[in-house]
């Protein structure tokens, strides 16, 4: 038993050094005076064709000395790990490590110092996708320390355990989900109109925050939220007066609600002068809440001067909520009287929408070929069926029938778009009351058309148990598809009766290509989505490569 175990340890530690490359091994000397660059550049392109796939994880260590660089180091899904190690970047305008792509990355056990940037990282919405940082050490950099390009959505980026020490800024992020925790910051001294975070879009929550400011009244303030922020037990500190906590830019969102979130916070606003408060809005979210904070004679929320909040809320009253709870210290009105009884008007159409007399008109002029349905058991054309836009679109106010109309039920069936396409809508038309024999037509077969941007996606709900199954809840881009439901859908058996949901998404994504970042591009109002083929098969009707037999 005791030279198994000592043969596992032997055989997990040879593992480890494999997946780990020594930047020494390849000339790097951190000795403080040589320029390590290019050894560590070798180094970091030999563990990059050591990766067997984009999943593959390999990582650099540094061990104890002082690496001296010039210029970036370019990576590529490589994590970097030190020990008593510093890296110090002699180039002002260089951010040391940049990554070209990630997947799942970690930083840990480093010192950086100097540099625009200490580590900036993108991919192309890889799903899933990691970023995490833990303790380090982070000075002087004249840019931000740390850094999620736009291209880098679909990722959990985590910093915990680190120290922020006169950097420019802290964290730029701009993935979905970032989680600051038990970090210490100090800003540099000539600071100016700018913050310390930033979110640049998605939630990010910040738990226990040691902030010690130097202040010069230039607009300074810790974050900069242009998403939906939640700060926990942080001190904005006071020395000096402090500085604003949170500036916010992003403004309410009637399908999926912004917010800012203080609780438990010590808050000290005294050199931002006419922004001496916790939540300054230039524009305003739909839920602020201060709770459970000691201010030092502030106020709690300001909002910029340019907005007319008599003007400014559009949708249901229940979409809007602003609450301070058990703060103490706050001075003056800790919330003006329009966020306590907003003044909200009925919701208008987006720019460019049809009426009914120009959806009739573009009705009356839509063009399309007859298709005659393929199908063992074609779905549209079968009798007792109903196709309506009806309800409301998923986690919206909105109604379907607002945003897009059924101009034909078969032959082939059309959903035009009376909005023009955005990244906020994804509305649906109901399929309702299919009836199928699954066990002898199990193939689902789908054919989608569309002239302009378009994806799709489906989900059916069986009418008899009302669950819901979302086989195909992925946005997809139109064509030919197949499904099997005796392997994809196997609770689904014998005689069932289907409503299918059919979502329209006025959008096409188009994947990052060089320096471009991935990015949409929008159908407009009077698009079509044509469903030409929708029914069941006895037998798979597709090929190998996704035709049609």
């Amino acid at each position: 038993m005791k030279r198994f175990l000592i043969l596992f340890l032997v055989l997990t530690v040879s593992l480890l050094w494999t997946m780990e490359v020594n930047v020494k091994t390849f000339g790097a000397k951190g000795d403080g005076k040589t320029d390590d660059t290019q050894a560590i550049q070798k180094a970091a392109d030999t563990a990059a064709k050591k990766q067997t796939g984009p999943y593959d994880n390999r990582s650099l260590y540094f061990p104890p000395g002082v690496y001296k660089i010039k210029g970036e180091i370019t990576l590529r899904n490589i994590s970097l790990r030190g020990k008593d190690a510093v890296i110090t970047q002699t180039d002002k305008n260089a951010v040391t490590f940049r990554y070209t792509d990630f997947w799942s990355i970690r930083v840990t056990g480093l010192t950086f110092n100097g540099g625009k940037g200490h580590v900036s990282v993108i991919n192309d919405n890889t799903d899933k996708s990691l970023f995490f940082v833990d303790n380090c050490r982070f000075f002087h950099s004249s840019g931000s320390a740390l850094e999620t390009r736009h291209g880098a959505q679909s990722v959990l980026f985590t910093v915990k355990n680190c120290e922020f020490i006169r950097c420019m800024a802290a964290v730029d992020s701009d993935s979905d989900w970032t989680v600051i925790r038990d970090v210490w910051i100090m800003n540099v001294e000539n600071m100016r109109n700018s913050a310390l975070i930033i979110n640049r879009h998605g939630v990010m929550t910040v738990d226990n925050l040691l902030g010690v400011p130097l202040c010069n009244g230039n607009n300074q303030r810790w974050i900069d939220n242009y998403g939906s922020l939640t700060a926990n037990g942080c001190r904005f500190g006071a020395e000096g007066g402090g500085f604003t906590a949170v500036y916010n830019f992003k403004k309410y969102n009637n399908q999926m609600p912004q917010s800012v979130i203080l609780r438990d916070c010590e808050i000290s606003a005294h050199t931002s002068l006419l922004r001496n408060c916790g939540v300054y809005c230039f524009e305003v979210p739909n839920l602020i809440v201060l709770e459970n904070c000691r201010v030092t004679l502030c106020g709690g929320v300001i909002v910029d001067p340019a907005l007319d909040l008599k003007k400014y809320f559009y949708g249901p009253r229940t979409g809007f909520r602003y609450a301070l709870v058990n703060n103490v210290g706050l001075s003056g009105d800790d919330l003006p009287e329009l966020l306590k009884n907003p003044v909200c008007h009925a919701l208008p159409y987006p720019e460019g929408s049809l009426d009914d007399a120009a959806l009739k008109k573009k009705i009356a002029n839509l063009k399309t070929v007859s298709v005659k349905g393929t199908c063992d058991v074609n779905a549209f054309s079968q009798a007792g069926t109903e196709f309506a836009a009806a309800g409301n679109m998923d986690g919206s106010v909105f109604k379907n029938a607002e945003i897009l109309t059924v101009v034909r039920k078969e032959n082939p069936a059309i959903l035009m778009r009376r909005w023009p396409g955005s990244s906020k809508d994804a509305p649906h038309a109901e399929l309702r009351h299919v009836k199928v024999d699954l066990d002898k037509t199990p193939y689902f077969y789908m054919d989608f058309y569309s002239a302009s941007p378009a994806q799709f996606a489906i989900k059916l709900i069986d009418e008899e148990t009302g669950l819901m199954h979302a086989f195909r809840a992925q946005q997809r881009h139109c064509g030919k598809f197949e499904v099997d439901f005796s392997k994809q859908l196997p609770a689904l058996k014998g005689k069932k009766t289907l409503t299918f949901r059919i979502y329209y998404i006025g959008r096409t994504y188009i994947p990052r290509r060089g320096k471009k970042a991935h990015h949409y591009i929008y159908s407009e109002a009077g698009s079509t989505l044509e469903i030409r083929e929708f029914g069941f098969n006895a037998k798979s009707s597709m090929s190998r490569k996704g035709g049609k037999k």
